[in-house]
């Protein structure tokens, strides 16, 4: 067979075992989002703080490189609240713009540094929106990335 095809079926396992385990380590160390929690706070009757803690539990940061930035190769996170029938935002937007986020790769043993100042929760992010809605309701938050997925919670207003 010629190298630019893939091998007889016969052959095929043999050729891609040695791969397998290299290609998931690969595949692990990609961002990943997720929403690590959520917290509503009741301003008034019908008035609530809506916040949304999006972490990247992921190796690499979600722009995996500092060249994608550079190039504008990589878009910024985005995190949308669905409000319920009746519903509405007292201001802002309903998509918000959330930058890149760190991932594991940056974080050092804190018996490597002694515990010098580092640079914070650069691998969190907080989404807030102020709704007006009746007590009880459900807001959907999608957060997504095209190269860290999407990551989605049910938060009841209540």
């Amino acid at each position: 067979f010629r190298f630019w095809e893939n091998p007889p079926d016969a052959w095929l396992e043999r050729e891609v075992a040695p791969h397998t385990e290299w290609e998931i380590h690969c595949a692990l160390t990609t961002p990943l989002l997720r929403v690590s929690g959520t917290e509503v706070t009741r301003l008034g009757e019908r008035s609530w703080r809506v916040r949304v803690i999006i972490d990247n539990t992921g190796w690499l940061p979600t722009n995996v490189t500092q060249r994608a930035i550079e190039r504008r190769l990589v878009q910024p996170i985005l995190a949308a609240i669905t409000l319920p029938d009746g519903a509405a935002l007292h201001g802002g937007n309903a998509v918000l713009e959330l930058g890149q986020l760190e991932g594991r790769s940056h974080i050092t043993a804190m018996t490597a540094d002694f515990g010098s100042p580092g640079a914070g929760t650069v691998d969190r992010a907080v989404a807030e929106w102020y709704v007006d809605a009746d007590p009880g309701s459900t807001c959907s938050v999608t957060v997504r990335h095209d190269r860290a997925g999407r990551a989605t919670t049910q938060v009841v207003l209540d």
